[in-house]
């Protein structure tokens, strides 16, 4: 239980430190940051979308323009705390089932089902249209490489027997970049629960492979590769969608150095998280 606390809450507790210093940065003399309007920020913009895909089209406006930069600043947040520990070949989050035939625009529905995540992490709603892989419907997941210079392949998969139990066989390569982006993924599943249709492999600039196939515990959790002394491999950052009793203290200016040694202390091996220290 220990483990699990720490490494779901650590994350949590670097993206508010992170944000700091972002916030810390920010001021009325900085340069407005230069945004890409050529459909590379293409937006998930519900009505203005696509029927379909409900993805819209970037027109680069004042406001889709203050819209796209935050959505960048979340996705630089997110690498940030990644860079934390070397472990990490990306990041994932659990988005929710989405039933086959709805035709709800699929911001309206990332809103609806993952409000909290989709707001502190507004770069869900910029992914476009080709980085949105699988039949539209069924498990929906958001796949973040480590950084810009790791690799992403993600392959269709069938289950068969092959003498010593069931395996998955990678088949229909659905998306794959040496310098990988963002993905959605919608992941269903042949005869059980345990059989996804879909293989996730990252491999990052010093050569770290992880392999995944797509699963959820009993509570919508990933479960993730892991690595030596059971580290995971993969960063849950939909953890940041529902952890709200620490987003603002009342006496945040002096809990802000405590968290700060905190995360010190978490990378430099800390075994025991007592999250009541953080705010008493």
């Amino acid at each position: 239980m220990k483990n699990l606390l720490r490494r779901r809450f650590l994350p949590a507790i670097l993206c508010m430190v992170l944000a700091l210093g972002l916030s810390a940065c920010g001021g009325k003399d900085t340069p407005p940051v230069e945004t890409e309007t050529d459909g590379a920020m293409g937006t998930l913009s519900g009505s203005k979308g696509e029927k379909d895909s409900g993805v819209g089209v970037f027109s680069g406006s004042g406001e889709e323009i203050a819209e796209a930069e935050l959505a960048e600043e979340s996705l630089n947040l997110l690498y940030d705390v990644m860079a934390y520990d070397d472990r990490y070949a990306g990041a994932v989050a659990y988005l929710g089932y989405r039933k086959q035939g709805d035709s709800t625009p699929l911001s309206d529905w990332l809103v609806e089902n993952c409000a909290g995540l989709v707001e502190a992490m507004p770069f869900l709603l910029h992914i476009p249209a080709e980085r949105i892989l699988g039949a539209g419907w069924g498990d929906l997941f958001c796949i973040v490489p480590r950084d810009e210079n790791t690799s992403l392949a993600v392959n269709h998969v069938t289950w068969e027997s092959l003498g010593n139990g069931v395996w998955p066989v990678p088949g229909e390569v659905l998306y794959r970049e040496e310098c990988a982006q963002p993905v959605l993924i919608f992941v269903n599943y042949e005869q059980w629960r345990d059989e996804p249709d879909t293989e996730i492999v990252l491999v990052t600039n010093d050569g770290v492979e992880v392999k995944w196939i797509p699963l959820t515990d009993e509570y919508g959790i990933p479960i993730v590769p892991t690595g030596e002394d059971y580290i995971p491999m993969l960063m849950d950052f939909g953890i940041w969608g529902y952890v709200t009793g620490l987003d603002y203290p009342e006496d945040w200016g002096a809990v802000r150095g405590r968290l700060v040694a905190t995360a010190h202390r978490l990378g430099a091996g800390l075994h025991k998280l007592d999250l009541r220290a953080l705010v008493h």
